[in-house]
């Protein structure tokens, strides 16, 4: 007899979703998954059709309020395309420092305040043993410092009004600059002292379970606004192929899609994925840490989530140093020409590829979007997850409790760190 595991609300995740799972206790396996997301329709891609083209970037970085900046950065290069402007190396280099600043504040506030308790049998950060509870606050200190980078590039902390078409609406000041290079070069230090203290506290063993993992691929650099997509760390699918190989379906326990590589396989974005595909264009100090830490990889542990967010913030605080160390950048935008075209771009966000895709017409108008989140696309692998998580469990340990299973199955999703907001498409009439 099946019994079953319904939860209603899922804890400390952005959004609204609940989780459903049949499980045989004779057998020890588990049937049915379904990750649950109710959030309320959006509909972010039909209210901007018609807009104009230059209103865009600052509307979809309403979409979510932890990576506004990246979906602003995805439009704004996506309509370049369309419209065949070409931004300047300069502009580029520091649109890959925003979207670092807005990867670094998303994984700072995912760890400590959403994931770690869960690593110390906790139910909020309020519990934490004292010494993680101090080493916590350095955390937050440290986003205080992101958040001040934010608003000194983009004119806001949330919601950026400096990203436009051709490049930005005001250049930083050296002080800005050097504000920022300093930020970074504390957040760095900071969250490395805390891998080598309490990283080891995060690595939970697991059963590795075969899944696809992909990301964006550089052989310069760990990237997150260039390169290649890449689907295990071997082939290369190009980016204007991306709705060929991930087929998106509508489930009926969902109002967000569900994505499948080649319509069948589940697949992993994001940290893990990242740093899967580019670890071996690390330095010899990450390198080290890693080796310190035991992670062995590739890997498609779901545990390693978070870990993998700590890793990529010290990689992406380096690259951010030489980046604003490299670009010098004299000119505020490219001059804007209207013209009728279709552009695309795929960029990695906290959480894994965000896809933007624009039509627009001879007058600068909006008319057609199509946006493919992160989250969208680790809904079918968070359910298998779950799946062999608790299959896995169940063989090692006899007559848990349905309050185990379901912290066990929470655990798992908020590794994930779901945006849920940003998965909303459809409704169902």
């Amino acid at each position: 007899m099946f019994k079953r595991i319904s939860i209603d609300f899922i804890s400390r995740i952005e959004g609204h979703a609940g989780l459903y799972v049949e499980i045989d206790p004779d057998r020890r396996s588990v049937g049915r998954v379904e990750f649950r997301i109710f959030e309320g329709i959006r509909l972010f891609e039909v209210f901007l059709v018609g807009r104009k083209a230059e209103e865009v970037p600052l509307l979809v970085s309403r979409i979510c309020g932890l990576c506004g900046h990246a979906h602003a950065i995805c439009a704004v290069k996506a309509m370049e395309e369309a419209m065949g402007i070409a931004a300047s190396p300069d502009v580029e280099a520091l649109r890959e420092v925003i979207a670092i600043l807005s990867t670094i504040r998303s994984h700072l506030i995912h760890i400590t305040l959403l994931s770690l308790p869960d690593f110390y049998g906790c139910r909020s950060v309020l519990e934490l043993p004292a010494d993680v509870k101090m080493r916590a606050r350095e955390l937050v200190r440290v986003l205080g410092n992101v958040n001040r980078c934010l608003i000194a590039l983009c004119g806001g902390e949330v919601h950026p009004r400096n990203i436009v078409m051709g490049g930005f609406s005001r250049l930083p000041s050296q002080g800005e600059v050097r504000m920022i290079q300093s930020s970074l070069y504390d957040i760095g230090r900071v969250i490395e002292g805390f891998l080598l203290e309490r990283g080891k506290d995060l690595m939970v063993p697991h059963d590795e379970r075969t899944t696809h993992y992909v990301a964006l691929h550089d052989n310069e650099c760990y990237p997150l606004t260039r390169g290649d997509l890449m689907v295990d760390s071997r082939l290369v699918i190009p980016k204007r192929e991306f709705k060929r190989h991930f087929i998106e379906f509508v489930v009926p326990y969902s109002t967000s899609k569900r994505y499948l590589m080649y319509g069948r396989d589940p697949y992993m974005v994001g940290s893990l994925a990242r740093l899967n595909t580019n670890h071996e264009y690390t330095d010899s100090r990450i390198r080290g840490l890693l080796e310190y830490l035991g992670v062995k990889l590739p890997s498609c542990n779901p545990f390693m989530i978070p870990l993998a967010q700590l890793i990529e913030v010290v990689i992406l605080a380096t690259r951010a140093i030489e980046l604003l160390h490299e670009a010098k950048p004299t000119r505020v935008r490219t001059k804007l020409r209207l013209k009728a075209g279709m552009g695309e771009c795929l960029i990695e966000v906290p959480r894994g590829l965000l896809y933007h895709k624009y039509g627009i017409n001879e007058h600068g108008r909006v008319t057609e979007v199509d946006i493919i989140t992160p989250t969208v696309q680790n809904k079918a692998d968070i359910e298998e997850s779950v799946r062999t998580t608790l299959t896995t469990i169940m063989k090692m340990k006899e007559n848990l409790s349905t309050k185990d299973l379901k912290e066990l199955c929470e655990f798992v999703v908020r590794c994930y760190d779901p945006c849920i907001s940003c998965s909303v498409h459809l409704v169902t009439l």
